[in-house]
């Protein structure tokens, strides 16, 4: 049995029947899980990000509140957009 851990919670198990599975297709195991696991988590927030360019940059909604300096950068966008007091997290737009 094998844990997936993220700061120290375990997220899930892997059943010993399932890494002989995966031994059977995969070289290092471990690797591969990690791997795999990086890719989703990355190919995730690439889809949230080009999700929320689309709805505040290519939309004009920046514009419309009066953004004259759209950074290009990725990290300072994201950080320019969420600081924004009409930015809501899922949690906030769920709340209401």
């Amino acid at each position: 049995m094998k844990s997936v851990k993220v700061n120290d919670i375990e997220i899930f198990q892997i059943s010993d029947i399932d890494i002989k599975l995966l031994e059977g297709e995969l070289l290092a195991v471990d690797a591969e899980i990690y791997r795999r696991l990086e890719w989703v988590i990355k190919n995730k927030c690439d889809q949230i990000f080009n999700r929320m360019k689309v709805g505040w940059v290519d939309s004009g909604k920046l514009a419309e509140l009066g953004v004259t300096s759209i950074p290009t950068a990725r990290d300072a966008l994201v950080e320019l957009i969420t600081a924004l007091p009409e930015y809501k997290n899922r949690e906030q737009r769920e709340a209401e």
